[in-house]
């Protein structure tokens, strides 16, 4: 059995607001339902820039990178809560978007509409829908409850670069597109790598692409590891199975890999942890290939906090 707690509560978040009209507690679950008001026109830019039919193309890192960007309906957020003094970390999160206008009108679904009439929002308007599941199997009323609102780093790829095996020691300048502060990176090396078959702890009934190239780099003024990164522009080789080894047009995946984080209609991201002698030095890992490669195309990639984090009173605790 499902109890509702009504909560409305308001709050803005930058430029947003926001409204946590209640929330769910079943035996061992709390639900908090999120709404926030989508400004129109920025909905009416993004159908008309990014339609249905680019959205399942098989974009570039770059391409989905800005779409993430322009998407109202995207979760750019993650959520903790303090249940009476418990800290508990949302275990899923899942959102909904509506919006008045006739274009892809027939994408939103039944719960959307069901949530907009259960609290009574205004359906010429646009909302984002957001709920955030917490495991929390306590038996005493919920006294306390507040929530902690930390916002997802934005990607922005900033300036390509060309590397060779065997190539002297070269700079080049960036600005950080956030605070226009200019960063001099400086090329040490690139070296040839390969990993063992022990590397894939997979399908047997694939060859696996292993041949990596290992870059090391130096950024004065120095920048966190997190917050600035390169990525081959190229895509990696996608495996092959064992019974069509002798054909040898080999298609293309997505950048590079022993760790596989994937998405649908998209890029999937490889990432292998590569270290340099140097321990000021920086290092990056190309894609997987099939066949040594001697020239990579890099992009460097920003992440940006675009806003601050930020805590919510949902239920306060009375005083004694």
């Amino acid at each position: 059995m499902e109890e509702k707690i009504l909560i409305e509560k308001q709050f803005n978040w930058g430029d947003q607001k926001w409204r946590i009209p209640a929330i769910y507690r079943s035996q061992n679950k709390i639900t908090v339902d999120f709404i926030l008001t989508v400004d129109l026109e920025a909905v009416k830019k993004y159908l008309e820039k990014w339609n249905y039919e680019q959205r399942i193309l098989n974009l570039t890192n770059e391409e989905y990178e800005e779409l993430e960007r322009d998407n109202p309906f995207s979760i750019d957020f993650y959520v903790d809560a303090c249940i009476n003094g418990e800290k508990v970390t949302a275990e899923n999160m899942r959102a909904m978007g509506y919006h008045p206008f006739e274009t892809e009108c027939e994408y939103i679904d039944e719960e959307t509409v069901k949530l907009m009439d259960r609290y009574q929002c205004d359906k010429t308007k646009a909302y984002f829908f957001v709920k955030a599941y917490f495991l929390w199997a306590g038996n005493n009323s919920i006294e306390q409850l507040s929530l902690h609102l930390e916002p997802n780093l934005i990607a922005y790829t900033g300036s390509h670069f060309h590397t060779k095996l065997d190539e002297e020691k070269f700079e080049i300048v960036l600005e950080h597109p956030a605070t226009r502060k200019k960063h001099i990176l400086k090329v040490l090396r690139m070296q040839q790598e390969k990993l063992t078959d022990e590397s894939f702890n997979i399908s047997t009934n694939m060859e696996y692409p292993k041949n990596y190239t290992v870059l090391s780099y130096t950024v004065e003024p120095e920048i966190d590891r997190m917050e600035m990164q390169l990525a081959d522009c190229a895509a990696s080789d996608q495996p092959i199975p064992l019974n069509e080894k002798q054909n040898s047009n080999v298609s293309i995946i997505a950048d590079s890999s022993v760790s596989v984080i994937g998405r649908e209609n998209g890029p999937t991201s490889v990432f292998i942890v590569g270290k340099s002698k140097d321990a000021k030095a920086y290092t990056a890992c190309s894609s997987l290939h099939f066949k040594e490669v001697t020239e990579v195309e890099w992009r460097v990639i920003f992440h940006i906090k675009e806003k601050e984090s930020i805590d919510i009173e949902v239920i306060e605790k009375e005083r004694q």
